[in-house]
């Protein structure tokens, strides 16, 4: 939520936007559209508060951090590679890819590999929604990944 009481909410591909809503629900409209340019999202994947009312965009496929004013006007864009090792070097972390995911199971091991307090959590019989299809696998991993965290197994 920013300054002014706004919920933001990221629609990823095929949309490409933030969808705003006030604290009641109360659909407001969408910012930014579709595209590659100043203040256009290929996949916003979050959208948090920043200076001033500002909102600031994280874009996952182009690596984009892009600032946009209190009347969601384009203010800047950054180029900022990712990297898990910097954003979350002492944090638990659980990792979560399924056999139908749109990611590579492969990636993301290593991926959970690169992270001091990493887990990896397989779905075999998953897609991208594993939570729904491949439920209990998903549900079993996630509680014992907060169990072990609670505990301080890592």
């Amino acid at each position: 939520m920013d300054g002014l009481s706004r919920i933001y909410v990221a629609l990823q591909p095929p949309g490409g936007l933030l969808l705003t809503f006030d604290t009641s629900g109360r659909f407001l409209g969408h910012v930014g559209s579709t595209g590659r340019g100043p203040g256009e999202f290929v996949f916003p994947v979050s959208a948090v508060p920043g200076t001033d009312c500002q909102i600031l965009v994280w874009e996952i496929v182009r690596a984009m951090l892009t600032t946009l004013d209190s009347a969601h006007r384009f203010v800047t864009g950054v180029h900022q590679p990712y990297s898990p090792v910097a954003v979350l070097p002492n944090v638990p972390t659980l990792v979560i890819c399924a056999r139908h995911d749109t990611m590579d199971p492969a990636h993301m091991d290593g991926m959970a590999g690169t992270v001091q307090k990493g887990r990896y959590l397989y779905c075999p019989d998953g897609s991208h929604l594993a939570m729904y299809d491949d439920q209990k696998v998903y549900v079993d991993g996630v509680i014992r990944f907060l169990q072990d965290v609670d505990a301080e197994r890592f």
